[in-house]
């Protein structure tokens, strides 16, 4: 997988969680107006750090990206040994 398929899917899953655009846009490391946001936005207010964290751990379960590190780390242990 690419890393547009991969941003995209991550993308898809966000939406299909009902996570505002703002909060997606930070999660892509994007944002709507470069010259709004780096003058007036600060993300790093912890109400917003933590929205994003959550909203984060929310796609990274929905995409089962648990049971993902564990078939890799087997692959991994497989090859090493």
């Amino acid at each position: 997988m690419d890393m547009k398929s991969a941003r995209k899917t991550f993308n898809t899953i966000a939406k299909g969680l009902k996570i505002d655009e703002d909060t997606r846009l930070i999660l892509l490391g994007r944002q709507a107006d470069p010259i709004l946001a780096r003058s007036y936005d600060f993300n790093q207010d912890p109400t917003i750090s933590n929205s994003v964290y959550k909203a984060h751990m929310e796609v990274l379960e929905k995409y089962r990206v648990n049971k993902l590190i564990n078939i890799i780390m087997n692959w991994i242990k497989f090859i090493l040994t």
